[in-house]
């Protein structure tokens, strides 16, 4: 299956597991056709091959007919999702999400995962207010975190119930 025929069929709507498996029964390498479907979900082939490099050895440790347990994973870990493409706006209110997260310690492994996840692929409320929840358990009195969490809310938009994105027309209190 050439490129254009992986990202047209996911421009059909066919979805992301249907494609790789799709290839891999037609004999492509399951490595390769994460990467081909990477590539056709939207993202640069380096990027691709990097973000999958992070599960170097998966194939090799299933057996033939489990490659949907791995592209499940694959797929969990938003590794299909490409990168955003942030205006500057965004852009600084990621870093500032990256400062919170940056001074604090002891992020639980599966919390690090997402975050790092919805930050790459631009889900920025999301991983605000994530942060938000972990940081009002793990780390209620950490300064540095909450300003850098309350800065990069302000960019976002977000008001005194950070859930709800205020208009760009609602008046500041």
């Amino acid at each position: 299956m050439s490129p254009e025929s992986v990202a047209s069929r996911l421009a059909a709507g066919d979805g992301v597991r249907a494609v790789f498996l799709s290839l891999v029964r037609d004999g492509v390498p399951p490595d390769a056709a994460a990467t081909a479907v990477c590539v056709a979900a939207g993202s640069r082939r380096e990027d691709a091959v990097e973000r999958l490099g992070q599960f170097a050895g998966l194939w090799e440790e299933l057996r033939p007919g489990e490659e949907a347990d791995g592209i499940d994973l694959l797929i969990a870990q938003g590794c299909f999702e490409p990168d955003a493409d942030l205006d500057d706006r965004r852009r600084e209110a990621r870093d500032h999400l990256r400062a919170a997260l940056s001074s604090v310690t002891g992020i639980p492994s599966g919390a690090a995962a997402s975050l790092s996840n919805r930050l790459r692929t631009g889900r920025l409320v999301d991983a605000h207010l994530q942060l938000e929840r972990l940081g009002g358990r793990r780390w209620p009195d950490n300064a540095r975190f909450w300003a850098a969490l309350r800065r990069a809310g302000e960019l976002l938009g977000l008001g005194a119930d950070p859930g709800r994105p205020q208009s760009p027309e609602a008046p500041q209190k």
